[in-house]
C-alpha cells in the first residue's frame, strides 16, 4: 500500500525516511514502515538555492530579470573564517540554467550542494532512523534504552560546559547510531537485495553520512561521506558552507610532508611491546584544535601557538575548530562508546549495532586527513600539513620520553613504538607521562615473544604470544613472490613459536638454516610444483605499447609468447610466470615462460631460484645473524 501526503491518517507507525528525489520544485521523501511495511511518500514544496555576498541593486536587477529566480530574501549566516555574521542574499531558483548565470556572474555559495541533501539538512531530516508522522510532519523517535541514555551523559556530559560544540556534535551522532536496526525489505521498497550484514552496514552509513540506502548500499567514496557529514553538520549550525577556494585559501599543494618514521635498529629482541596513539591524526585534529579556520587564523595574539616543525604556521587558541570538534566527537564516540560495546554489550543485537557503527566510524576516522590533502571540497594542504607535522611531534615525543625514562625503543613508525622487553609497570608509566605531557592516548598494540627487525623501514615480523606470524613490509611476501619462497618464510618463522630465552633462539636458527637447505634441495631435484614457482605481477601499462620494445621486463616477456599464442591480455590483468634458462624469441633473449608453454622441468632456471630464495630471505636472516654463505649460524655474543 502506497500511502500519500495527502492521505488522512492520525497518527501512524514508525516511518524510516530511505529515499529523497527532487523534481520540479518539489521534494519527495520516501519513507517504510517497519512494521507493516508499507511504504510513504512525502511530497514537500523545495526549490534549491545559493547565496550571493555584496550584491548590489543593479545586480538584484539582474536576478531577478533571469526569471526563474522564485524568491530573494536578505539572510544572516555564521561564517567559519569571520567571527562576526555575514550579510548574504538566499536566491531560491527553478531552473538549472539560472543557477548556471548566477555562478558565471557572482560569487556564490552552496551552489554544489544537492538539492535532495538539501532539504535534508535544512530540516534536520536523517537516513534510516525512526520517525513517527503526525499529517504531514515527521517527528523523530528515541528508541535508544534508558540505560545506555543514561551511561552516554555520565560519561561525556561533562563536555557540555567544557566543549559544547563537540558535545553537541557527540551528542547529535551518540542519538542517530543508537537507534535499533529496522527490519528492512530491500525488495519492497524497491532496491536490490543485499545480505543482513550489508544492510546493517549501509543503514549505519546512511545514518551518519546522511546519505539515501540507495547510495550506501553501494558505498562509494568515503571523502563523500565526509563531506556530507561535514556539511549536514554546518547546516544544522547556521554556518556557510565554505567553497572549495575558501577551505584552500591560496594553498594549491598537492603534497604535503608525511609521517615520521624512525629508523629501526636492525636485530632480533624478546619481548618487544609495541605501543601505538589510538586514530593518531584523528586524536591530532582533536587535541590540537586543528580546522580550516583554526590553521593560521586573524588573532595576532595567536601567532605564538606554532605548529612544530613550521614556522609559518600557528593554531588558534581562542575559538574552538569546526572540523577539529567534529572529528574529535566521532573519534570519541568510536573509542569510548561503540568500540567498547561492540566487545562487552550485555546482547548480540547491542553487540551487532555497536561493530556497524565502529567500523564506518573507522573509515571515516582514518581518511579524515587524506581528504584535507587534494580532495576538491575538503582539501586545506595547510591544515593537513598541520595534521602530519603535530603527528610526527607526537611520535617523537613519545620516543624521548621513553628513552628518558630508560626504556629501549628500537624502531618507531607513524603512530607506533616499539619497546624492547620493558617491564608493564615501565609501559604503563611511560602511557601516562604520553598522555600528561601531549594529552594524547597510547595503548599496547601488540607484543611479541621475537621480534626481527630488518634494516629496511616498515619491514619486520614477529611472533605474538598465541603463536601466530605477524609479518609486515618483507620482499619475500610481496604478492609477485613465487608460492614456495613464501611457504619457505613461513617454516622458517615458526621456528621461532618456541623461542622463550637466548638459548632457544640458537637452537632455532639451526632448524631455520636446516629449512632452508630442505627448501634448495627440493628444487635442485624438482621436487617442487612448478605452480609454486610462478611469479605474479599485475600489469600497469598496455602491453600494445610494450611488447615490440627490444629490452622487456620478465612479466612482458610472459605476454610476449602469450599473445604469440593467441592469448590476449588486457591492462590491470595479472600475469603470472616462471623464470627458466636464457633463449632466444623473434630476436630477443627471453629469460621467462608462462607456465603453460613450460614443457618441462629441464626449461626452469634451478639456480636462479636458489640464487633468489636466498637473496629474499637474506632481508631476515641478516639481523637474525644467520649467514647462508658461510654455511653457518652466527653466535650469540653477535647479536646482543
Amino acid at each position: 500500500m502506497i500511502l500519500r501526503s495527502d492521505s488522512s491518517s492520525s497518527l501512524s507507525d514508525v516511518w524510516y525516511i530511505y529515499d529523497v528525489e527532487y523534481q520540479d520544485g518539489s521534494v519527495m521523501l520516501r519513507l517504510f514502515s517497519e512494521g507493516a511495511g508499507n511504504v510513504l511518500e512525502l511530497r514537500n514544496r523545495f526549490l534549491p538555492y545559493v547565496y550571493l555576498q555584496g550584491a548590489s541593486p543593479v545586480d538584484m536587477e539582474y536576478v531577478r530579470s533571469l526569471g526563474g529566480a522564485a524568491e530573494i530574501e536578505s539572510v544572516k549566516k555564521s561564517s567559519l573564517f569571520e567571527e562576526e555574521d555575514a550579510n548574504l542574499v538566499r536566491v531560491r531558483v527553478r531552473s538549472r540554467d539560472v543557477l548556471d548565470a548566477l555562478t558565471k556572474r557572482f560569487r556564490v555559495w552552496e551552489s554544489d550542494v544537492s538539492p535532495e541533501l538539501s532539504y535534508m539538512y535544512d530540516n534536520h531530516l536523517s537516513f534510516c532512523v525512526p520517525y513517527q508522522r503526525r499529517g504531514d510532519l515527521l517527528q523523530p523517535v528515541d528508541a535508544t534504552p534508558l540505560k545506555a541514555r543514561e551511561s552516554f551523559l555520565g560519561r561525556f556530559s561533562h563536555l557540555e560546559q567544557t566543549d559544547p560544540l563537540k558535545y553537541q556534535l557527540i551528542r547529535h551522532f551518540f542519538f542517530i547510531c543508537s537507534q535499533p536496526f529496522p527490519a528492512i525489505n530491500l525488495q519492497r521498497i524497491g532496491l536490490q537485495d543485499a545480505s543482513a550484514e550489508d544492510c546493517i552496514r549501509a543503514t549505519t552509513l546512511s545514518r551518519i553520512a546522511c546519505i539515501p540506502l540507495r547510495k550506501s548500499l553501494i558505498s562509494g567514496r568515503v571523502s563523500d561521506w565526509i563531506r556530507s557529514i561535514l556539511n549536514s553538520s554546518l547546516r544544522r549550525n547556521n554556518i556557510l558552507i565554505p567553497t572549495p577556494e575558501e577551505l584552500l585559501r591560496g594553498d594549491t599543494r598537492s603534497s604535503v610532508q608525511g609521517a615520521l618514521t624512525i629508523s629501526p635498529q636492525s636485530g632480533t629482541y624478546f619481548n618487544m611491546v609495541v605501543v601505538d596513539f589510538e586514530s593518531l591524526y584523528p586524536s591530532c585534529i582533536d587535541r590540537f584544535n586543528l580546522s580550516y579556520e583554526t590553521v593560521n587564523c586573524s588573532h595576532q595574539q595567536c601567532t605564538k601557538n606554532l605548529v612544530p616543525g613550521i614556522e609559518s604556521q600557528y593554531v588558534c587558541a581562542l575559538r574552538r575548530g569546526f572540523y577539529s570538534a567534529l572529528i574529535g566527537a566521532l573519534r570519541d564516540l568510536r573509542v569510548r562508546w561503540f568500540k567498547p560495546i561492540s566487545r562487552e554489550g550485555e546482547t548480540n543485537e547491542e553487540r551487532q549495532l555497536a561493530r556497524a557503527v565502529s567500523g564506518i566510524l573507522k573509515l571515516i576516522l582514518v581518511s579524515s586527513y587524506g581528504v584535507t590533502v587534494r580532495t576538491k571540497g575538503l582539501a586545506s594542504p595547510t591544515l593537513a600539513e598541520s595534521i602530519t607535522a603535530y603527528g610526527r611531534f607526537a611520535l617523537r615525543s613519545s620516543w624521548d620520553m621513553a628513552e628518558r625514562k630508560g626504556l629501549r625503543p628500537r624502531y618507531g613508525d607513524t603512530d607506533s613504538l616499539f619497546l624492547e622487553n620493558p617491564s608493564f609497570d615501565e609501559v604503563h608509566r611511560l602511557i601516562d607521562s604520553v598522555r600528561q605531557g601531549i594529552g594524547l592516548d597510547l595503548a599496547v598494540d601488540k607484543v611479541y615473544s621475537v621480534c626481527v627487525l630488518t634494516r629496511a623501514m616498515k619491514a619486520y615480523f614477529g611472533v605474538t604470544g598465541d603463536g601466530k606470524i605477524d609479518a609486515k613490509g618483507l620482499a619475500i611476501l610481496k604478492s609477485s613472490s613465487p608460492p614456495l619462497f613464501q611457504e619457505v618464510f613461513r617454516r622458517c618463522a615458526s621456528n621461532l613459536r618456541d623461542v622463550n630465552s637466548a638459548q632457544d633462539f640458537e637452537r632455532a636458527k639451526g632448524k631455520i638454516v636446516g629449512c632452508i637447505e630442505e627448501a634448495v634441495r627440493r628444487i635442485r631435484s624438482g621436487e617442487v610444483n612448478l605452480e609454486d614457482l610462478q611469479h605474479s605481477v599485475l600489469i600497469h601499462i598496455d602491453p600494445a605499447e610494450k611488447v615490440e620494445a627490444e629490452v622487456l621486463p620478465q612479466a612482458y616477456q610472459s605476454i610476449a609468447q602469450l599473445i604469440e599464442a593467441g592469448r590476449g591480455v588486457e591492462r590491470r590483468e595479472e600475469v603470472k610466470f616462471v623464470k627458466v634458462k636464457p633463449f632466444k624469441h623473434a630476436g630477443r633473449v627471453f629469460t621467462v615462460k608462462p607456465l603453460e608453454l613450460v614443457r618441462d622441468w629441464s626449461e626452469i632456471n634451478i639456480e636462479d631460484y636458489v640464487r633468489s630464495l636466498k637473496s629474499n630471505l637474506g632481508q631476515v636472516l641478516e639481523p637474525m645473524r644467520i649467514d647462508l654463505q658461510r654455511q653457518r649460524t652466527g653466535k650469540l655474543s653477535d647479536w646482543m
